[in-house]
């Protein structure tokens, strides 16, 4: 146990220029994830044919409506066919 605790880093040690280097990384850690939070919530995107569009609309119909009719010989089982 001593001789891993013999090869320990002691943060004590360090000089200014690993603490800048550490501050840094922190501050930049800090400003990706609140970039990452902010676009997330607003992604500033209004381009109607962009692609998140495909995914966010709403395929089903409008409430009170009725679903459009299925495609001729479409839908049934798996079993039907064979």
């Amino acid at each position: 146990m001593s001789i891993l605790a013999a090869h320990a880093h002691d943060v004590s040690a360090f000089g200014f220029w690993e603490w800048l280097a550490v501050g840094t990384a922190g501050l930049l850690c800090v400003w990706v994830i609140w970039k990452a939070v902010v676009l997330t919530f607003n992604p500033r995107e209004d381009d109607p044919h962009h692609i998140k569009r495909m995914i966010l609309d709403d395929d089903r119909p409008p409430a009170g409506e009725e679903p459009a009719p299925s495609r001729p010989g479409g839908g049934g089982s798996l079993k039907s066919r064979t």
